[in-house]
């Protein structure tokens, strides 16, 4: 699958304030269900899988076998923990599924 994955979309809407509508649709972005996450991780579906939950989340709470840490994704790669930019040289056609908390 050449299409890049986000479940970032679908942790906005859970996180948006009640009244604000649905996500506008995105070309290339697919909101999946949690089965539909799980089902492709065992698949192998993803290339990536990128965790953008805070250190004391992905440290305390566990975090999702192969995936990859990028704590905030407003300063990606500003950090010294986690993945940079450059850690996905490579990898435009790859397929990635971001997630965080509900």
């Amino acid at each position: 699958m050449n299409m890049v994955l986000l479940l970032f979309a679908l942790i906005s809407l859970l996180l948006a304030p009640p009244g604000l509508g649905q996500p506008r649709p995105i070309e290339g972005v697919e909101i999946l269900e949690m089965t539909e996450l799980k089902t492709g991780i065992e698949a192998g579906q993803f290339d990536v899988i990128l965790d953008v939950r805070t250190q004391n989340e992905w440290d305390t709470l566990g975090h999702i076998e192969g995936a990859t840490f990028a704590e905030n994704l407003g300063s990606f790669g500003s950090s010294s923990s986690g993945a940079s930019p450059a850690d996905f040289d490579g990898c435009e056609f790859c397929s990635i599924v971001v997630y965080c908390r509900k």
